[in-house]
């Protein structure tokens, strides 16, 4: 489920094949017992946007006895590997402007995501966490910069190009080579209601 055609239209291309996906047009305000039931909600870069006790009560009512929601974020591990995103962000930011990408990000006091799920029928809090280190290059960091809200090519209208060949004069001042190692720090939340077994 996502309100952006767009993400939809993603989604689909990588799900071509499956014959057990099916793609909604919504978001959190959509979630109804007309949803259906489930086993396992997962939400990823989306739970900050809710709001969030709501919709852990709305999902209350479609997750089955002993299943779960489980929110996945990722971000850069603070790893010497990972020293030039600090110049990377500063980039964006010059670009970005007064716009973010989250609530958290306007420097009101962030509320964690814990706190609401403890506050919640999905009580039961685990907290799992994967390092991962990747290589890619200069056409990868441009793909997911221009992917972020707050700098995608519409909100840039005439800057985007300037934005791509400042991002890509980086590229080659910290990696002559055209490759950027960077670690990725998985997280994975997950919350389940008191006292029920977890269906296998």
């Amino acid at each position: 489920m996502d309100p952006e055609p767009e993400m939809l239209a993603a989604a689909a291309e990588h799900c071509a094949g499956l014959a057990n996906v099916r793609l909604v047009a919504g978001g959190s305000d959509d979630l109804a017992p007309s949803s259906g039931r489930f086993r396992l909600v997962a939400m990823g870069r989306s739970f900050h946007w809710m709001d969030r006790a709501e919709t852990l009560r709305r999902l209350d009512t479609l997750v089955e006895p002993g299943g779960a929601v489980v929110h996945f974020h990722t971000h850069h591990a603070d790893v010497p590997a990972n020293a030039w995103t600090e110049r990377f962000r500063e980039l964006r930011r010059r670009y970005a402007g007064d716009r973010h990408d989250g609530p958290q990000e306007h420097g009101e006091r962030w509320v964690r995501h814990e706190a609401f799920l403890l506050a919640s029928p999905f009580r039961c809090v685990e907290a799992h966490s994967v390092f991962e280190e990747r290589t890619f290059d200069s056409d990868t960091l441009v793909d997911r910069v221009f992917s972020m809200s707050s700098t995608t090519r519409v909100l840039l209208d005439g800057r985007a190009e300037a934005l791509e060949h400042d991002l890509r004069a980086l590229m080659r001042e910290i990696a002559p080579d055209g490759r950027l190692v960077e670690v990725i720090e998985s997280n994975a939340l997950l919350g389940r209601r008191a006292g029920e077994a977890a269906i296998a």
